[in-house]
């Protein structure tokens, strides 16, 4: 299985690789395209600290929400589970709702299933 590094399910962890940066990537363009609103998702492990590269140990998804910040949005973060809105498996997902300053920031989806 070919995983992100930051997945718990890359056992090797490799902290440089390349496809961490992939946020940053969106990031730019987010900048160039400038959306009103969008929704990022990935991995809960993007909340895990490390270095990212600059001696201090900080974490993607924090380090994205100040950039995003930084280019003018505003930012719900939030971890929800697919089997709460009916999928039949347990899946954890990291969203970054985002909205541009001056745009109402959507508010984050109530579960539609209990979720065992």
């Amino acid at each position: 299985m070919d995983s992100q590094g930051h997945s718990g399910a890359n056992h090797q962890n490799k902290m440089d690789d390349p496809r961490n940066s992939e946020l940053f990537v969106t990031i730019e363009e987010v900048k160039r395209l400038k959306p009103d609103i969008f929704i990022l998702e990935n991995v809960p492990g993007m909340k895990r600290d490390r270095d990212l590269g600059d001696g201090e140990a900080s974490n993607y998804a924090v380090e994205g929400i100040k950039r995003l910040r930084d280019i003018g949005y505003q930012c719900r973060m939030v971890q929800l589970d697919a089997r709460s809105f009916g999928s039949p498996q347990n899946r954890t997902r990291l969203f970054m709702i985002c909205a541009r300053q001056g745009v109402p920031l959507p508010s984050v989806p109530q579960p539609t299933h209990v979720n065992p």
